[in-house]
């Protein structure tokens, strides 16, 4: 007395499981109710050029809600989901770590997954380390480290350097560590102007500065 198999002439063809439908033929392809399990699958539209649409995951309960793909052996170690407000969400260990929102913002979350560490505001072109508010175009905050970065090179020399649109490379200014002292270039990397070493002494027009303010004119 149960259905296994059904056709209906010009329209759908359905195959049952326990009498409970689980695979339906459509106008435009197939409805699979339950979980489709396969060795591989291949989605694709030969017949149709430019963006489209080839895989669509929907809740079916709910279409406003979230649909997801998850990889996974024992739980839900990785997700791809698509939240109700039109953002892309990636999860590991059910937390989520990436999200991509409607307008172009992009947060990246810390280790419980529930506040944004690096954001990327996409209408203001700024990025926060340790801030979702960037009020410059980088802006770092640690509420706890009295050092906010670090910038290491692997030559004897390490340099930051400033220009303006109007300034050739020639035309750079240079702050940087040349060993344990802080020293001032402009001009280019080789124009030392100016230093403070590690004694706390100053000096400008040389570099190696004998008192608290040393100046040598030449």
């Amino acid at each position: 007395g149960e259905t296994i198999l059904q056709g209906i002439a010009d329209g759908s063809v359905y195959i049952f499981h326990d009498n409970a439908e689980k695979l339906a033929t459509t106008s435009t392809g197939i409805d699979v109710t339950g979980t489709a399990t396969m060795d591989g699958l291949t989605v694709k539209n030969p017949n149709v050029s430019g963006e489209q649409t080839i895989l669509k995951i929907e809740n079916a309960v709910n279409t406003g809600a979230i649909g997801k793909i998850t990889f996974n052996q024992t739980d839900d170690r990785m997700g791809i989901s698509n939240e109700s407000s039109g953002s892309l969400s990636f999860d590991t260990a059910t937390l989520e770590r990436l999200n991509i929102a409607a307008n172009g913002d992009i947060s990246f979350y810390e280790d419980t997954g529930t506040t944004a560490k690096l954001f990327w505001d996409a209408s203001a072109e700024s990025l926060g380390i340790g801030t979702s508010s960037p009020n410059e175009s980088l802006h770092v905050y640690n509420a706890a480290a009295n050092v906010l970065a670090n910038f290491e090179s692997g030559d004897a020399k390490a340099f930051i350097s400033f220009k303006d649109n109007s300034t050739t490379n020639t035309d750079t200014v240079f702050l940087g560590a040349d060993g344990n002292n802080m020293a001032f270039y402009a001009g280019s990397a080789s124009s030392e102007r100016m230093r403070i070493d590690s004694s706390g002494n100053v000096g400008i027009g040389t570099s190696s500065p004998a008192k608290p303010l040393h100046i040598n004119s030449g």
